[in-house]
């Protein structure tokens, strides 16, 4: 926080303050915007008996405080219900008895349906210069009702400028829809207030409620018993002891509950881990029975490359061979071709005669061995 938000002007002006409060054609205000202007301080607001008074206090009350709650024109020491919000929407200010009947009939500044009502207030807070702005418009429905339009800005909103110009409440409705910071509750006064006490920082109703006691409060008799009725929140002990004890009950059973989980949690703790080792293995043995599936397929795939490596060394040793034979012909065909010119050639240079001395040669040696076998020595002629 800066020390700006630390001077003494400053804390006097704390939170959120009235700065303004207008009206148009509420009470016998009428025709015309009306406006007090606190501007965040202390204000007090005097004048003549009948001079409206009780008016701008009720209006201000109807912003803030729910309408089925309001005792209008208490402030003026009234106890019952001579006014409600159909009188100040179409500004009640006297009643005449009719000279027949002498029934008192109610006079008004705007008897024509058609009429409609408007309160805005703005709230501005110096030290965060945040404004909000509460306001309501009213108009005469169906069945002489008053309907109700309700409306939060966070930014300052008039009459003049915000609810002033529009053909008919559905204009309006479009018009504040389409400004930014704006948002309308319609008749809703539970969300309505809800919300600005959110924006106000009010936790509770007690505050709106405190209010509205001492807005229009002549005297009090007895602060002590104004403390306790109307600031202090109403407490029931036996209620609390009953609900103390439900509590504790809930309590033991909730810790019964937990030593009870705590004891199964250890019991199955063993059984979990087991679990977690059984779905290791079972993933292990999982995966070797992928494995040996596809066994037979891998060692099929080695296998076949070992037999195309076969294959091809085959045929490179079977070229290899074929090459040899073809070597060994074309050198047998050579040899044949030697022998055949070599025996011609013999046969050209007496080879004939060579036959028949190799002829006579094995004759001779087989008499030879004959004659050796018989004992006869023939001559050499």
């Amino acid at each position: 926080m800066s020390e700006d938000f630390l001077n003494g002007e400053d804390l006097n002006k704390a939170g959120f303050r009235l700065q303004y409060l207008e009206v148009l054609n509420w009470g016998t205000f009428d025709k015309m915007r009306w406006q007090i202007q606190p501007d965040g301080q202390n204000a007090l607001l005097t004048g003549d008996i009948g001079s409206g008074k009780s008016t701008l206090v009720d209006a201000l009350t109807c912003l803030l405080v729910p309408h089925n709650k309001i005792v209008f024109n208490k402030a003026a020491g009234a106890e019952g219900k001579e006014r409600n919000l159909l009188s100040y929407v179409k500004g009640e200010y006297k009643k005449e008895k009719e000279e027949i009947t002498k029934v008192a009939k109610k006079i008004y500044l705007r008897p024509d349906d058609n009429t409609y009502s408007v309160i805005t207030a703005n709230f501005h807070n110096e030290g965060y210069n945040e404004h909000i702005s509460l306001s309501q418009v009213f108009w005469i429905g169906k069945e002489g009702r008053v309907d109700k339009l309700l409306i939060i800005g966070s930014l300052p909103l008039t009459i003049l400028k915000h609810f002033s110009g529009f053909s008919d409440i559905n204009d309006l409705r479009k018009r504040l829809r389409n400004t930014e910071g704006v948002q309308l509750f319609n008749d809703n006064f539970s969300q309505y207030s809800e919300h600005f006490r959110r924006l106000f920082g009010m936790n509770s109703d007690k505050a709106i409620d405190l209010f509205y006691q001492t807005v229009s409060m002549k005297s009090v008799s007895s602060l002590t018993d104004f403390v306790r009725d109307q600031m202090l929140e109403r407490t029931d002990v036996k209620e609390q002891i009953s609900a103390l004890l439900s509590r504790f009950d809930d309590l033991n059973k909730a810790h019964a509950a937990v030593v009870n989980a705590r004891e199964q949690s250890q019991i199955l703790a063993p059984l979990t881990s087991s679990a977690i080792e059984y779905d290791e293995v079972a993933k292990k043995i999982d995966h070797v029975e992928a494995m040996l599936d596809v066994v037979p397929a891998w060692f099929a795939r080695q296998k076949l490359g070992l037999l195309k490596d076969a294959i091809q060394h085959q045929h490179e040793k079977l070229n290899n061979a074929t090459g040899l034979q073809k070597k060994l012909a074309d050198q047998v065909s050579e040899l044949e071709n030697k022998k055949i010119g070599l025996l011609q050639d013999i046969e050209n240079n007496g080879g004939k005669r060579i036959e028949q001395i190799d002829q006579e040669i094995r004759q001779h040696d087989i008499d030879t061995s004959f004659c050796i076998a018989n004992g006869t020595v023939f001559s050499d002629s």
